[in-house]
């Protein structure tokens, strides 16, 4: 496709162009201040993201044994890591995008600003020097005009001087003369004029030719530029921006990946390997009636306790009562109610039967 030229077809537009270029510079002034707000943004929230997510890291501490072997407890330790790289995502986004599009983008408005704050100064300066030469052109005009008038006026004088018989010879010579110096006069400012004229048609073909041509050269250079940059730049934008989707993608698949390493059953499997013991939940309370109890049955705790688990009728020991009250301790552990003051009828869980779980016996 055929390249066209401002300078060749809009030659006569320069304070269109002007006024153009101005307008295009404050919208790209406008795009530059909307990402530097993005990227303050997006630089603050990453930072404050990042921060959040390291107030919640558990402060180091000696772990107890079943902590350190609970997948739920290690996977929720390990899934801050993907928290905390998508907060630095951000971070680092904020910063590529300041580095490689904001101060581009700045720099290129400052150049761009420079160079059309330059045309409009010699733009200024040119037309200035054309109105300069036009005002010098037009009091070169007017003094050929007054010629013209003076030559006519001497014209008119020296042809009624020649035909009056009444003015004398030397004043019709002096008629014929001041008619020869005004024709000179004449002469010499249509010779100015035209040299001036001269001079000028040459400058403003210079002046729009080249001058304007140059300036508006310049600022099509500019826009032309300005697009090019631009796009270069959103376009490195677009890919920091696929960039940190790529890592929030990769901390993403990074957290699925850690949290299907929870398994239930196998914390299960510690929480039993840890706290499982040889004790199983205590029997039902039997039914002590103390109405068939003998004294004598009342005032032995050991005889007291057989009769409870059913080894005794209460009125005689079968067994040796110290064998029996080592055995129930073994079991149940020593009562409270005992350790006091020995007196076991205090409670009706005697040596903690039916309270107290019951040992697993080898």
């Amino acid at each position: 496709m055929e390249s066209r030229s401002w300078g060749v077809e809009l030659w006569d537009q320069m304070d269109f162009l002007l006024q153009f270029e101005n307008d295009q510079l404050s919208v790209h002034d406008h795009h530059f201040r909307l990402l530097c707000e993005i990227q303050k943004l997006i630089v603050e929230f990453g930072k404050k993201y990042r921060k959040t997510v390291s107030s919640f890291v558990p402060k180091k501490k000696e772990k107890s044994s079943i902590d350190s072997k609970l997948t739920y407890n290690t996977v929720l330790t390990d899934s801050l890591a993907s928290f905390l790289e998508m907060g630095m995502a951000f971070e680092n986004y904020g910063a590529e995008l300041q580095k490689s599009v904001i101060t581009p983008l700045k720099a290129e408005y400052d150049r761009e600003r420079k160079i059309a704050d330059k045309v409009t100064t010699d733009y200024t300066k040119y037309n200035t020097q054309r109105e300069r030469e036009k005002r010098r052109l037009e009091d070169t005009w007017r003094t050929h005009v007054n010629a013209l008038k003076e030559k006519q006026k001497a014209e008119t004088m020296n042809t009624q001087a020649q035909g009056d018989p009444n003015i004398t010879p030397e004043e019709r010579q002096k008629a014929q003369n001041t008619l020869a110096a005004k024709k000179d006069a004449f002469i010499e400012t249509q010779h100015t004029y035209a040299s001036e004229m001269a001079k000028f048609n040459d400058k403003q073909r210079h002046h729009f030719t080249h001058n304007m041509h140059v300036l508006i050269a310049d600022l099509e250079t500019i826009d032309r530029q300005r697009a090019r940059v631009t796009k270069d730049l959103l376009t490195k934008c677009s890919e920091i921006g696929e960039g940190l989707a790529k890592q929030l993608t990769d901390s993403a698949v990074a957290l699925r990946k850690t949290v299907l390493r929870i398994d239930p059953e196998e914390d299960c499997k510690v929480v039993l390997a840890a706290r499982k013991t040889e004790f199983l939940f205590p029997v039902d309370l039997p039914f002590l009636n103390l109405a068939q109890c003998t004294q004598a049955t009342l005032d032995n705790p050991s005889a007291l306790l057989s009769l409870m688990l059913g080894s005794s009728n209460g009125f005689a020991t079968r067994t040796n009562p110290e064998k029996v009250s080592k055995g129930i301790h073994t079991l149940f552990g020593k009562s409270k109610a005992q350790s006091s003051d020995g007196n076991v009828l205090q409670t009706p869980f005697i040596a903690g039967i039916g309270y107290k779980p019951v040992k697993v016996s080898s």
